[in-house]
């Protein structure tokens, strides 16, 4: 339970009651009632009751004196007693009264209703008369016109018939010259296209061919070098030693030596052949495809 202050809150309380605020000063005198030190006091609860008869709640009004009431006699406050009961039996009486009076209020509003249904039934069959003779007048004129749209529809269709018809045989015309333009244009385009790739491809090839066959002569050319300067180191060096070593006469050293020059000779001769036929770069089988794609 919230603990408040009950000075404070008494004081709002009748702040509110002056003020005819009876909602706020319920519910302030329900809080103070919630107080253990404020629970049996009659007067807070009195005044509680009072504030709810104000605010409009009778019957809660009334649940509440009667409680109060037993309390009173419980504890022999018969005078109190009598002055509440009092209290109980004005307000049923008020309440009996307001019952009866929103009773014949509702009963006076409920007949007003069945008089205006009965006048809005009477207004509703004149307007639905009314409206009924409208529709069939704007039915019988929406047919005549149906009818005279319906003429003007084929009329109008028959002449768009015969103009569609018209432009497109003059289309057709169209499309068949530009059509033939198009073939010539495109059969021109591909003749040049033709001659433009034939000429492509083959100055290619013959810059791969070129290229091919200086890189070719390139290597013999090395390869050669090579030879001739592997022959005269291995022939200057054998001919030392024999010179200096072999007993045979000069003469005859020189003959051999020259034989041997000549022998060696047609042996690199073979080997260089049969070498640059594998250094030769085979040409790949697709460059020509590949130079057309």
């Amino acid at each position: 339970m919230e603990k408040i202050s009950i000075p404070k809150t008494l004081r709002e309380a009748r702040k509110a009651v002056s003020a005819q605020n009876y909602v706020e000063a319920a519910m302030l005198y329900t809080s103070l009632m919630a107080q253990e030190e404020m629970a049996d006091n009659f007067d807070i609860q009195i005044r509680h009751a009072f504030c709810v008869e104000k605010a409009g709640n009778k019957t809660q009004a009334i649940t509440l004196y009667n409680g109060i009431l037993i309390k009173y006699r419980e504890i022999g406050e018969f005078g109190a007693a009598n002055s509440v009961e009092k209290s109980i039996k004005e307000l049923e009486h008020a309440l009996k009264e307001e019952r009866a009076a929103a009773k014949a209020e509702a009963e006076r509003i409920e007949l007003e209703k069945e008089n205006a249904r009965i006048e809005a039934e009477k207004a509703k069959a004149e307007k639905a008369r009314i409206a009924k003779a409208e529709i069939e007048r704007i039915k019988a004129e929406k047919e005549k016109a149906r009818i005279e749209a319906e003429k003007a529809k084929a009329e109008k269709a028959r002449i768009a018939k015969a103009e569609i018809e018209r432009l497109r045989q003059e289309k057709e015309l169209e499309e068949k010259i530009r059509f033939e333009k198009e073939i010539e244009e495109m059969r021109r385009e591909e003749e040049r296209l033709q001659k433009q790739l034939k000429k492509e491809v083959q100055d290619a090839l013959m810059q791969e061919e070129m290229a091919r066959t200086q890189r070719i002569m390139q290597m013999k050319a090395e390869a050669e070098k090579a030879r001739l300067d592997r022959l005269k180191e291995k022939k200057s060096k054998e001919f030392t030693i024999k010179v200096f070593d072999d007993p045979e006469p000069a003469n005859k050293k020189s003959k051999n030596l020259a034989q041997e020059l000549t022998d060696e000779d047609e042996d690199e001769e073979k080997w260089n052949i049969l070498d640059l036929s594998d250094v030769e770069e085979e040409e790949p089988e697709d460059s020509k495809e590949q130079w057309l794609g």
